[in-house]
């Protein structure tokens, strides 16, 4: 009896146990990436804003499935390869939802969880760096809200991977500097890697990585310090390398340039001249530092203020983390703020969009460092809040915000010709060419400009682009390979990539000739009453070239 007493007894206390609560990381992870998802749905769906780049991440991505000579250097080599790589596994499943690649949702999904990532890294970096609770949560919030990262988690750009793996590779620089963990250092060098596929300035990261870990190492050690140094180094540094020696070789090897994203007729320089040549990157340096110093303003208002939490927390010894933060974010910040005052750079935002973390982390590992009150962390919160208001207005600003204000002015109802989805004219130039019901092969067209057109068309395979191995014979002799119409992008008025497009740089008095060259088969309007796209018949063409031949 006693026995079942007993029993009885503790039967009740088991069956009072509570479940364990989710770890506060996963519920962090979990409510960013839900909310990333709804808010890119909403950017799609709701206000139909559609990225262009976002389309064209999904479009390289595509021509590997999809196009008419399918193969995997069809993914390209002047965009950074790894968005596209990663919207590979969702393309198949377009035939139940279009919109994966009509309006480029793989890519919002995508940007949307690499996002989520980067807030849970961030919130993590703070956890292991001591600070407490309350003003981790705090700071992980308002960085997780701040507009550019917002716009960026929903709208599908590289740059949501690129700020991931940059603060995967900070959490655990700060890691190897805490504890000498080697495999903190191992998995920093593979984040810094993949920083590398996701934007190609992260290079300058992995520089600043190295740097920062032979001199730590050195210091440190004890014995054969110059040996410990170089090994250390190259742990953190060898990932990168190999992954830029790769890529740069696969590149030579297909294009005949390791560098096509620098050097290539589409590449950085290529781009960034057109660009000048439109106005909108200005040429002199002494008209250009205003609106990239006000840009960083408005990003982070804040960035004085945690330089002073960062002398703090370096005199109060406790800035090894620190140290992570700024010798992996802090150079790549001031090198890309340094291209940008000398109009070495797009002009977009987003550009600037490592100093958010950089800041965020800076407030908060200052705050570890210093003293234990309420005053610093309410301080800290309200420095960064003031970055909400500021971005805002910089995004609705059109010389701060080129390529978030038509987005900012369609959400409040109040858009531009400038907000008309560009994929709207390519749907229709997409639909006439379907109800063509053309061959393989019929229409030439650089992908370059011409991805939203192929992206949006039920048939792809219709087209020959610039990915196809015989792309530059058929642009030399269209007739022979069967071609019927060359699709051509306006080279002037406002689209600054068309003088880039490879049918208007082969056939370059077409375009000026309009219709009076007899070829012109139909032009396309867009909401600015400029024609932006002309179909021309490939016979007629032929016919024009074949006396000067």
């Amino acid at each position: 009896m006693l026995v079942a007493e007993r029993l009885i007894v503790r039967a009740p206390a088991r069956a009072r146990r509570q479940p364990s609560l989710p770890p506060e990381g996963a519920v962090v992870l979990g409510l960013a990436g839900t909310g990333y998802l709804v808010l890119a749905a909403l950017l799609v769906f709701r206000f139909h804003v559609v990225s262009t780049q976002a389309l064209g991440i999904v479009a390289n991505a595509s021509y590997v499935l999809f196009s008419r000579d399918p193969h995997v250097a069809a993914i390209g080599f002047v965009g950074s390869p790894l968005p596209s790589i990663l919207t590979l596994p969702l393309l198949p499943l377009r035939a139940v939802w279009p919109a994966l690649t009509e309006v480029g949702f793989a890519a919002c999904i995508v940007s949307a969880l690499f996002m989520a990532g980067a807030v849970y890294q961030l919130h993590q970096l703070l956890r292991d760096s001591g600070v407490s609770r309350a003003p981790r949560l705090g700071l992980t919030l308002l960085f997780a809200v701040h507009p550019l990262i917002l716009y960026t988690a929903a709208s599908g750009v590289a740059e949501a991977g690129y700020i991931f793996f940059l603060l995967l590779a900070a959490r655990h620089l700060a890691r190897w500097l805490r504890d000498a963990d080697t495999m903190g250092a191992m998995i920093a060098g593979f984040a810094l890697a993949g920083a590398y596929l996701a934007r190609y300035d992260a290079v300058l990261a992995g520089v600043a990585a190295m740097v920062v870990v032979g001199a730590v190492s050195f210091s440190r050690a004890r014995d054969r310090r110059l040996a410990t140094a170089v090994c250390d180094t190259l742990i953190v540094g060898l990932p990168l390398a190999a992954t830029a020696g790769v890529w740069a070789a696969a590149a030579w090897l297909v294009t005949g340039s390791a560098l096509p994203q620098l050097s290539s007729t589409y590449g950085y320089v290529a781009q960034l001249d057109a660009l000048r040549e439109h106005g909108i990157v200005l040429k002199t340096v002494a008209a250009s530092p205003h609106p990239t110093v006000v840009q960083l303003l408005a990003l982070a208002p804040a960035l004085p203020a945690a330089a002073v939490l960062l002398a703090i927390g370096w005199m109060g010894g406790k800035a090894r983390a620190s140290l992570a933060a700024v010798g992996l974010l802090g150079p790549l910040a001031v090198a890309i703020a340094g291209a940008s005052l000398l109009g070495l750079t797009f002009p977009w935002l987003r550009q600037l969009i490592v100093v958010v973390p950089l800041v965020t982390l800076l407030v908060g590992l200052g705050l570890a460092a210093g003293r234990r009150s309420w005053l610093g962390p309410v301080a800290a919160c309200l420095m960064l809040l003031a970055a909400l208001p500021t971005t805002v207005g910089a995004m609705l600003t059109a010389r701060t915000g080129p390529e978030e204000m038509p987005v900012l002015r369609a959400i409040v109802g109040r858009p531009t010709l400038v907000a008309t989805p560009s994929n709207a004219i390519a749907a229709n130039v997409a639909q006439y060419l379907d109800g063509r019901y053309l061959g393989d092969g019929s229409v030439l067209v650089d992908s370059f400009t011409g991805f939203p057109v192929i992206l949006t068309s039920r048939s792809p395979r219709q087209f020959i682009i610039t990915s196809d191995r015989d792309f530059a014979l058929a642009l030399a002799n269209p007739t022979s390979f069967g071609v019927r119409y060359l699709l051509l992008p306006a080279p002037a008025d406002g689209n600054f990539l068309g003088s880039l497009d490879a049918l208007n740089r082969a056939f370059p008095g077409l375009w000026p000739s309009g219709a009076a060259s007899g070829a012109l088969e139909r032009e396309f309007v867009g909401p600015t009453k400029r024609v932006e796209w002309r179909l021309y018949r490939v016979s007629a063409v032929a016919a024009q070239r074949s006396p000067a031949s």
